[in-house]
């Protein structure tokens, strides 16, 4: 609040969003702040959920216990010997029911749909260009190594109830995902916060 992230309202929501959310995504392009806003959310995420998070860098932390971290590893030349796809695939025997990936880029989101779909919960980071676009970017990150189409990628999708997007170190818009309509192929949204203060 103090930096002009967020004001006090938002920050409310978001806290109610961590315990009652099926799946929230912090969307928008580089440096927007969207892990420093999921690093501060997931403190508030309930002591009773197990949760994994795996991420390539250690940028995500928490100060509660019980959170398990996992990390792709590589070998001496720098290959891959464990993916974050490899670790995401993982996570589906790792008896957590919260699922957690600090950017998201790939297959692993495939296993997020899977545990999302099993009645867990999740919340990612992703690079996007607006609110309305970041449920079709994850799309095709669900389809990145699968035979689902684009829009069956998509209806899954709908189960991410909460889209929170950043541009300039502050959170400029927030949408919930109230459906998914089968005829017209598009999400249903509300509308739940916008700054009206954008800059440009």
């Amino acid at each position: 609040i103090r930096r002009g992230m967020l004001n006090e309202d938002v920050k409310m929501y978001l806290i109610d969003r961590a315990k009652a959310a099926r799946a929230v995504v912090f969307a928008g392009p580089p440096g927007s702040g969207k892990t420093t806003a999921l690093n501060a959310w997931i403190e508030y995420i309930p002591k009773t959920r197990e949760t994994l998070i795996i991420q390539e860098n250690d940028e995500l932390n928490t100060k509660q216990s019980g959170f398990m971290f996992k990390h792709p590893s590589y070998g001496f030349d720098g290959e891959p010997v464990c993916t974050l796809e490899d670790l995401g695939k993982m996570a589906l025997v790792e008896g957590c029911n919260e699922f957690i990936v600090g950017e998201v880029k790939g297959g692993e989101m495939r296993y997020v749909m899977t545990l999302l779909n099993a009645g867990g919960n999740a919340a990612l980071t992703v690079h996007s260009t607006n609110a309305y676009e970041t449920l079709d970017k994850l799309a095709d990150l669900v389809k990145y190594g699968s035979s689902y189409s684009f829009d069956e990628a998509r209806r899954m999708l709908k189960t991410f109830d909460t889209i929170v997007y950043m541009q300039d170190y502050c959170i400029q818009e927030i949408l919930e995902c109230v459906g998914y309509d089968d005829e017209t192929k598009q999400f249903k949204y509300i509308n739940i916060y916008r700054n009206e203060n954008k800059k440009g």
